[in-house]
């Protein structure tokens, strides 16, 4: 599956990203495989960073999504690399990230503000709305050039280089399915244990750490895919669907407390659309659970057993 997005640029100019592949091909080796895809997103994660004309916020957006991808990848052959090289690579990608976050929740509040006025129509005057948004604007806006007067864009494109760099020796050399299954077994348990604990504790926290946890099985499901395209897009396309979910949970989430902390006192005509806020991410709450129960349905052990049956029938490398 190709991660080809179409990226905003200046005028007519279009910089193209470079090709990559989030997927196993024909005839390749486990190894093989994970050390071009690592490559791949690590390569377009420096191309965001530091190709001029790109959109910001596309920038920043698919940037985060590659690094989020590579972790994936890295923990679905945790156990063939080891927790040493593990834990420096994937704290790499998950620490320039977070360098760029505060713009990426930024870029999105006025996004997420407008889906609630459409699914509150009543709820906001027109003339409020103008007002909340124009809000909204101005503080992403001032972090943008925030970020471009830091520096920060420049010393995350030089980190993800040296961990590009240090790719070339990731000590993958497993052409089979017993070190992935390991990996891809220990992120679907967790995901199982954080989507109950986020039913028996419902903090913000909790499900923003399920979220998480969907996200790296996506992405490892989605390199599996053509051990049996079909039912395993099938799986992915659940998986896209409740981590958009959660997604948006966590984005009213970050809205209702930009609404209560920084931007309380700015006489916003907001305090009548918090609970509505609330109510609504008790719905998409309540359709997580619904979707998740479905896709956590078996034991981790089973889920690894099956798809590597699916692996040695598609007639991959015996293990």
């Amino acid at each position: 599956m190709s991660d080809t997005q179409v990226v905003r640029a200046g005028r007519d100019a279009r910089p193209v990203p470079p090709p990559t592949e989030m997927s196993f091909r024909p005839g390749e080796t486990a190894a093989e495989g994970i050390l071009r895809m690592t490559q791949e997103q690590a390569g377009l994660v420096h191309w965001l960073l530091t190709t001029p004309d790109v959109d910001r916020d596309d920038a920043i957006h698919e940037a985060r999504k590659a690094m989020k991808r590579t972790r994936s990848l890295l923990r679905l052959v945790r156990d063939e690399i080891g927790a040493d090289v593990y834990a420096r690579e994937n704290g790499v990608y998950r620490d320039v990230a977070r360098m760029l976050s505060r713009i990426r929740i930024s870029a999105v509040m006025t996004e997420t503000f407008d889906k609630v006025r459409e699914r509150y129509p009543e709820a906001v005057a027109d003339a409020d709305a103008a007002a909340i948004r124009r809000l909204l604007e101005e503080r992403h806006a001032a972090a943008l050039a925030e970020l471009e007067a830091s520096g920060v864009m420049a010393e995350a494109a030089g980190i993800i280089a040296d961990a590009r760099a240090r790719l070339n020796s990731l000590p993958v050399r497993c052409d089979d399915f017993s070190y992935m299954g390991k990996g891809i077994q220990r992120v679907y348990r967790r995901g199982w244990r954080a989507m109950h604990r986020a039913e028996r504790e419902p903090a913000t926290t909790n499900y923003h750490e399920w979220r998480k946890r969907v996200k790296y099985l996506r992405d490892q499901v989605r390199v599996l895919a053509p051990i049996w395209p079909r039912p395993m897009q099938a799986l992915y396309g659940e998986l896209d669907r409740l981590a958009g979910t959660l997604g948006f949970e966590h984005d009213l989430a970050d809205l209702q407390d930009a609404f209560r902390g920084e931007l309380d006192g700015e006489g916003l005509p907001v305090a009548h659309l918090l609970p509505l806020m609330d109510a609504y991410r008790e719905e998409l709450r309540q359709l997580a659970h619904a979707l998740g129960e479905r896709i956590y349905a078996e034991p981790a052990r089973a889920f690894r057993r099956r798809l590597q049956a699916y692996w040695q029938a598609e007639g991959r490398d015996r293990i």
